[in-house]
């Protein structure tokens, strides 16, 4: 494992970096009451259905729907940006929606596409509720200090993973769920694993997610050769604007994305004795959901955001 990797802080508060290095995410306070609402009604006015049980406004293609959201939703974050993380900048704002049914299953653990070469930068990504949630209504969980497991790169197209083998384990095992408050943001390191329990309520969950990149670094992508998936095209994303992330890019690719240079990249599976270490006996805070008071009840979900049908993300995960 990496246990001292020498990148600068991202945080400006030492607590918080502090348990943010550690464990690889951190919970901290985000948006207020009124700024809950206000993404929530962004999301509402925007959007006139959900097309699959869980989605992200990030799969929509480039349109007016997606500008007005990103650029909503940016007028939100950047404050609290500035005074939290003042290296960083966004590169990334969508929202995570995941539709309330009895039968729901969860999002299993994964690593989020890289955005950075993670040897040089750490990449920040933000889950933020916009309404209570708990085990019973998908919030999310993690695997604490999975950040520090090595550089995987997690690439567009088919590629393999260093946690295939533990992959059962890890769920049954390894991971803790993170029970937040309405306005709470978990920050999380980008090569953390990560998931969310099944939504069992009868109601849509709707979270605001970014990324955060340092000052000055590129967004990038890797992206998976079909007939040697070894073989990663390294691009720079000029326009993320124009990226919809339901779709596999592909050579050639369009203006916007620039390809760098290529890398031979195969994943070494974890040592038995590492994929050990990571597991957790449960105890009363990790097991048990943490009670709340509900906020007063937020906007009704319309009757088109809650009918059903089966999109991109649902299938990749095995969702049925």
């Amino acid at each position: 494992m990496n246990t001292d990797e020498g990148f600068p802080p991202v945080f400006s508060d030492p607590a918080t970096e502090h348990s943010f290095t550690r464990d690889g995410y951190v919970v901290v306070p985000f948006f207020d009451s009124k700024e809950v609402e206000q993404c929530r009604r962004l999301y509402l006015d925007t959007m006139t259905e959900l097309p699959s049980d869980f989605f992200t406004t990030a799969f929509l293609p480039d349109g007016e729907p997606r500008r007005k959201m990103k650029e909503g939703l940016q007028e939100v974050i950047e404050p609290h940006v500035e005074a939290l993380m003042p290296a960083y900048t966004t590169c990334v704002r969508h929202f995570i929606v995941k539709r309330g049914r009895p039968d729901a299953g969860p999002l299993h653990l994964h690593q989020d596409f890289n955005f950075v070469d993670h040897t040089k930068h750490r990449a920040v990504h933000v889950w933020v509720a916009l309404a209570d949630v708990d085990e019973q209504n998908g919030c999310l969980t993690m695997l604490p200090g999975s950040h520090k497991l090595g550089h995987h790169i997690s690439a567009m197209g088919l590629n393999a993973t260093p946690y295939d083998p533990y992959r059962q384990m890890l769920e049954d095992d390894c991971k803790v769920g993170v029970p937040m408050k309405a306005g709470e943001a978990v920050f999380f390191d980008e090569r953390t694993l990560h998931g969310s329990f099944p939504n069992k309520s009868p109601d849509v969950r709707i979270a605001m997610g970014a990324v955060f990149l340092p000052k000055g670094v590129k967004q990038r992508l890797y992206v998976a050769d079909d007939a040697k998936s070894s073989l990663l095209d390294i691009l720079e994303v000029e326009s993320e604007t124009l990226l919809n992330y339901s779709a596999l890019l592909r050579p050639p690719y369009p203006e916007g994305f620039t390809k760098i240079g290529t890398v031979e990249y195969t994943a070494q599976h974890l040592s038995p004795e590492v994929a050990e270490s990571l597991r957790r006996v449960p105890t009363a805070a990790t097991a048990v959901p943490v009670p709340f008071t509900p906020d007063p009840a937020p906007a009704p979900i319309p009757v088109a955001l809650t009918e059903k049908k089966r999109g991109f993300f649902s299938r990749l995960f095995g969702r049925p």
